[in-house]
């Protein structure tokens, strides 16, 4: 599940979408409870396959004119998943925020070869302030769905994790809706690629329509 690209030619593309109306200019900035901010990160996506014409991508192409896009993005190092996808969130280099792996590296006693564990609570992992944290101070509301280095986030409202649970709240109203089984769920790390971009989407859906977040965080592969 972790195993993605970590070559420099491989750069996340990253949509921003601000829904609702702009708000005006003031000159002390107010907390905009009515706006939704949505972040997709589409992992391992190379972003000079933005301006191929030759693939069909309409509605990711419409997210960019309609949101903020970059036409590509300087990795941080290490140039993998996690210290990347971590330094969108916090603004700072893996030297400050400490995610340096896809995961937590854990060192064993009597020269045990070390292991990089990523179920480890976020408070464990990062290190800085993310914008998660910050929108929740403010008294936002916030949401992610397979963001990494977010497990157990105490300043996550909603959520639907990498591996879902069958009792976690988003999770059983997908079941409710008839979207996914709970076995689906319990074997969902055995599954295809596609076909979990397909209930991580459906979760987005969920979490955008039902809740109404002012900020969700989501990764695609």
């Amino acid at each position: 599940m972790n195993k993605r690209p970590n070559s420099l030619r491989w750069l996340c593309a990253l949509v921003l979408i601000a829904c609702t109306t702009p708000a005006r200019v003031s000159a002390k900035p107010r907390t905009q409870k009515h706006r939704t901010v949505v972040v997709i990160s589409l992992d391992g996506f190379p972003a000079y396959a933005l301006e191929d014409p030759r693939l069909p991508i309409p509605t990711l192409r419409k997210l960019a004119r309609e949101g903020a896009v970059a036409s590509s993005m300087r990795p941080v190092n290490p140039t993998v998943t996690w210290p990347n996808h971590t330094a969108i969130v916090t603004g700072v280099a893996p030297s400050d925020h400490h995610v340096l792996y896809n995961g937590l590296l854990v060192r064993g006693d009597g020269g045990v070869k070390p292991s990089i564990e990523p179920w480890r609570d976020k408070e464990e992992m990062v290190h800085a302030q993310t914008v998660y944290d910050a929108a929740y101070a403010a008294g936002l509301t916030t949401a992610q769905v397979d963001w990494v280095a977010i497990y157990k986030a105490k300043t996550i409202t909603w959520q639907f994790p990498e591996l879902p649970d069958p009792n976690g709240g988003i999770e059983r109203e997908l079941i409710s809706a008839g979207t996914v089984t709970p076995e689906q769920l319990r074997t969902f790390e055995a599954s295809s690629q596609a076909w979990q971009d397909e209930i991580w989407t459906a979760a987005a859906e969920d979490i955008l329509e039902k809740h109404k977040p002012n900020l969700l965080t989501s990764t695609v592969r």
